[in-house]
C-alpha cells in the first residue's frame, strides 16, 4: 500500500477485475482507481484507506486482516462488503452517499470469525449473507429498521440487533445463535425492536 499516492492511477479496463491490496500503512492521499469491481484488502494493523477517487467499485473484501480498516470516501450506497477468515475482520465505514429512502447495507460472511462493522447513518436495511459458519461480534448501523439473514451455515452473534421493525432469518440454512447464554440456557443477546414483540 505504500506505493499508493494521489498521483497513482489504476484502470482495470473492460471485464471484471480484482485489486488485491495489503495494507501496511494508511493510504491518506487517495489514488485514482477506476474499472476495478472488487477490492480485496488484507490489513496488517489498524489502517485507513482514502477512497474518494475510487469509482466503479462494487465489492470490498477483508480477508485474514490483522487490524481495523477504516474506509473513507465511499460514494456508492450499492457497494457491498465481505469478510473471510479468522482475523480481526473489522471495517469502519465513515461515510457514503446515503440520500435514498431504501439504501441497503449488504454484508457477506465467508466462514468469517469475529466480524465487526460500523456503518454511517443512512442505511434503512441490512442484508447479511452467510457462506459457512461465521460469527458477528459487533454491528453498528443506526437507523436500520429491517434485517434479513440468508445463506448456508451457522451464525453466532455477540451483539443485539436493536431498533428493528422487521427481522427475518427464514432463508438461513443453519442456526442463528447467541455467543452468550444465561444460567438458564437462554440467549443473553438477541433481537430488540418496537414492532417485533421481543
Amino acid at each position: 500500500s505504500s506505493f499508493l499516492t494521489s498521483k497513482t492511477f489504476i484502470d482495470g479496463g473492460d471485464g471484471t477485475d480484482t485489486l488485491n491490496l495489503n495494507l501496511k500503512n494508511s493510504v491518506k492521499n487517495g489514488p485514482t482507481i477506476q474499472n476495478i469491481e472488487t477490492l480485496a484488502l488484507t490489513s496488517f494493523g489498524d489502517y485507513s484507506l482514502d477512497s474518494n477517487n475510487v469509482s466503479d467499485l462494487q465489492y470490498i473484501l477483508s480477508e485474514q486482516s490483522l487490524g481495523n480498516i477504516t474506509i473513507n470516501g465511499i460514494s456508492d450506497p450499492k457497494t457491498e462488503f465481505g469478510f473471510s477468515g479468522n482475523g480481526i475482520n473489522s471495517i469502519i465505514l465513515t461515510n457514503n452517499s446515503l440520500g435514498g429512502s431504501e439504501d441497503i447495507l449488504k454484508l457477506e460472511l465467508n466462514e468469517a470469525s469475529n466480524v465487526s462493522f460500523q456503518a454511517p447513518l443512512g442505511y434503512e436495511e441490512i442484508e447479511l449473507e452467510v457462506n459457512g459458519s461465521s460469527s458477528l461480534n459487533y454491528l453498528l448501523a443506526s437507523g436500520v429498521s429491517t434485517a434479513k439473514i440468508h445463506g448456508n451455515g451457522d451464525l453466532v452473534v455477540n451483539s443485539d440487533f436493536t431498533g428493528l421493525h422487521s427481522f427475518s432469518s427464514q432463508d438461513l440454512s443453519g442456526k442463528f445463535l447467541s455467543s452468550e447464554t444465561s444460567s438458564d440456557g437462554f440467549a443473553a443477546n438477541g433481537i430488540i425492536g418496537s414492532k417485533l414483540g421481543t
